[in-house]
């Protein structure tokens, strides 16, 4: 499931990807059918979710936005 939103990241084709993987991140709703094709975050929040760093912040006042990973 990783490497299915990793290359949806990176705006890389799917290739090979296992067809069941596929259907695996559809069916929770995460992506969905691009109009232009491909594949695509069905809401954007799921793309700024995995953006997110591994290990959020602690609660120590640090900024969210200084520790975020460039997408």
């Amino acid at each position: 499931m990783r490497c299915i939103l990793d290359l949806i990241l990176a705006g890389l084709a799917l290739g090979n990807v296992p067809e069941d993987d596929l259907r695996f991140v559809q069916d929770l709703g995460l992506v969905r059918m691009a109009r232009a094709g491909g594949q695509e975050f069905s809401n954007p929040l799921y793309r700024e979710m995995c953006c997110a760093p591994e290990h959020p912040p602690a609660a120590s006042g640090a900024n969210w936005s200084d520790h975020r990973t460039s997408c």
